[in-house]
């Protein structure tokens, strides 16, 4: 696919949180980076989640949901952000002042993992500060305090992110850049919040994703014959076919 129908594709999904796959081998397209004039991506998840069923005794009430933005572009502006902005669906409001990321990104993934006090964001990769791919990823915690976690195999752009049944986060694709390549990834690889380490598929006995996606959709299958694989859908620079990921 032409580096200009890439941009363009990206520049018509970036206000929405996509999910996607990549290549069996590594492919490389020329392109002058990200653009200038980036849309607005702010990736949004909810920390506390929904407020709990209601009980016949009284007692105290629900926590609020509050739901975090975090880093994302501005239009103009070459360079990513840093800003974590939690809303409190009970005063309507975001919390001020704003908290900070250990890094800027842009077109990073930010998942909920976990439940309860001990709930983060996963937040991972993305394009940081200086322009570059990053592989650096970090945890949100319910208070916007951020901390630093261990690094994924390589570096991601517009990669995937899919909260898998048993609680390990699945990473897929995405691309890296150097200079004025873009090199669109096949690999994917697994987070287990209870090791705090990413593993390559391949090293589990999985597989590598067999075409190249950008801006797909990835979705776990929740019940069925199918249940706990994640389904690869769409994306550009791809057979256009659906794709089912078994997880290891």
């Amino acid at each position: 696919m032409a580096a200009q129908q890439i941009d363009a594709f990206l520049r018509a999904t970036a206000a929405a949180l996509t999910v996607r796959i990549v290549p069996a081998r590594a492919r490389q397209t020329e392109r002058t980076r990200f653009p200038s004039v980036w849309p607005v991506l702010l990736l949004a998840c909810c920390v506390v989640g929904c407020n709990p069923a209601p009980s016949s005794s009284p007692g105290p009430p629900p926590t609020p949901s509050r739901v975090v933005v975090v880093g994302g572009g501005t239009p103009g502006a070459p360079t990513a952000r840093r800003e974590i902005y939690i809303f409190n669906a009970g005063s309507g409001n975001f919390e001020e002042p704003p908290h900070l990321m250990m890094e800027s990104r842009l077109a990073h993934t930010a998942t909920v993992v976990g439940s309860g006090s001990g709930a983060f964001v996963l937040v991972a990769g993305g394009q940081d500060g200086q322009g570059h791919a990053s592989r650096t990823t970090e945890a949100i915690a319910p208070d916007g305090t951020s901390r630093s976690l261990a690094s994924m195999n390589t570096e991601r752009v517009a990669h995937a992110a899919t909260l898998l049944l048993d609680g390990r986060v699945l990473i897929t694709g995405g691309d890296r850049f150097a200079g004025n390549t873009i090199f669109i990834l096949s690999s994917a690889e697994m987070f287990d919040p209870a090791q705090g380490t990413f593993t390559l598929t391949t090293d589990l006995g999985g597989n590598e994703m067999n075409a190249a996606r950008v801006g797909h959709t990835a979705t776990l299958i929740e019940d069925g014959p199918a249940r706990g694989k994640v389904l690869i859908a769409g994306g550009a620079g791809t057979d256009p076919e659906p794709l089912r990921f078994s997880t290891p």
